[in-house]
């Protein structure tokens, strides 16, 4: 992977993505992500917001993504999480916050319970 800064961010994620599958039936478990969540997560990086926190996203479904973001060494079960979901289920992507808010308390682990706004 190249420099972080020398790169458009959609296109390194794309390629750490792309580094992740494994040939054969394994890769039937890797989920794809689709072109609208690259945009988000590229926007993301693109203003810095993943390089000063612990960054985790998870793939939920076809069409939910997760995002969050703590302070490094936090624990997922920690209430000093952000978190966003990626709804890209309507025509446009919808991005939204726990808690229908950008603070940084909520726990990673409890992501899917959430309501968001």
């Amino acid at each position: 992977m190249s420099d972080l800064y020398s790169q458009d961010p959609q296109v390194l994620l794309r390629e750490w993505i792309n580094s992740k599958n494994i040939s054969g039936e394994a890769s039937a478990l890797i989920p794809k992500v689709s072109d609208d969540v690259m945009q988000a997560l590229g926007a993301i990086i693109a203003t810095n917001q993943l390089i000063k926190y612990i960054t985790k996203i998870e793939v939920a479904s076809a069409t939910i993504t997760y995002i969050g973001k703590a302070a490094p060494g936090s624990a997922g079960s920690d209430a000093v999480w952000q978190i966003l979901r990626i709804d890209t289920s309507s025509l446009a992507a919808d991005i939204l916050y726990a808690g229908s808010d950008q603070n940084f308390d909520n726990t990673w682990d409890g992501r899917a319970g959430f309501s968001y706004g």
